[in-house]
This record gives structure tokens, C-alpha cells and sequence, in this order.
């Protein structure tokens, strides 16, 4: 998975490919664990990509999870 552009300000792209449609959950976490923002997202290509608004996130580090089929991508993201 990628995610840019990274450090973000007011939004960042997920970036994922792989060959499995259909719906993809997505956590925002914190470094200590706490997840504040979850996201229920259909993915219906190969080559997927979603904006999502950050602007309202702290500034900090956070980890994005998405959950595709039954694989698990992982990204840092760095809000400024």
C-alpha cells in the first residue's frame, strides 16, 4: 500500500494493487494503538486508489490498515 502524498496535510492516497475486488476496511491508528477513524470502502479494480481527508487528524504519526480479502497492508502517515 502505498499513501502520498506523505507527510500530508489536508488529504492522502491510498494507493493498493492487487488482482482481489471488493470491500476493503480501513483503520487510521494511532502509535499507541488507538484507532480513530475507520472506513468501510468498496474496491472494485485492480489498480485502487481513494482520497482520504486527514485535515481534521491531530498532527503526529499514525498507521493505516486496510483489510482486503485476506490480506493486511500497513502504511505510516505522518500528519502535519
Amino acid at each position: 500500500m502505498q499513501l502520498t502524498p506523505n507527510p500530508a496535510v489536508d488529504y492522502v492516497q491510498l494507493n493498493i494493487q492487487d488482482g482481489w475486488n471488493g470491500a476493503v476496511k480501513v483503520d487510521i491508528v494511532t502509535v499507541t494503538g488507538a484507532v480513530v477513524r475507520t472506513l468501510q470502502i468498496e474496491k472494485s479494480t485492480s489498480d485502487w486508489s481513494y482520497r482520504l481527508d486527514v485535515k481534521d487528524l491531530p498532527v503526529g504519526t499514525y498507521i493505516a490498515k486496510a483489510r482486503v480479502g485476506n490480506s493486511l497492508y500497513l502504511g505510516k502517515l505522518v500528519k502535519h
